[in-house]
C-alpha cells in the first residue's frame, strides 16, 4: 500500500471488526486449514463527484465456502 488513505481505511475496518465483536484474532490451529481472505477497496463519492471516503472491506475467498 503506497497511499496512506488505503492504510487508514484498512485500519478503520479492522478496528470496527474487533470493536463490534465480529471476530477475534487468535493464533492459527496446528492441524486445520486457514480460510483465505482478501481486501476489497472502493472509493465512495459525493453526488457532485468528489471523493467522500476510501472504503476497505475484508472478504473471505469464495473458493473456501463450504455448504451447510
Amino acid at each position: 500500500m503506497q497511499h496512506s488513505y488505503w492504510r487508514q481505511a484498512i485500519s478503520a475496518e479492522f478496528n470496527a471488526l474487533i470493536k463490534n465483536g465480529t471476530w477475534t484474532l487468535v493464533p492459527p490451529p496446528k492441524h486445520q486449514n486457514i480460510v483465505d481472505c482478501k481486501w476489497s477497496f472502493r472509493i465512495k463519492r459525493n453526488p457532485d463527484g468528489t471523493i467522500a471516503r476510501h472504503k476497505a472491506r475484508l472478504l473471505q475467498k469464495a473458493s473456501h465456502n463450504v455448504p451447510g
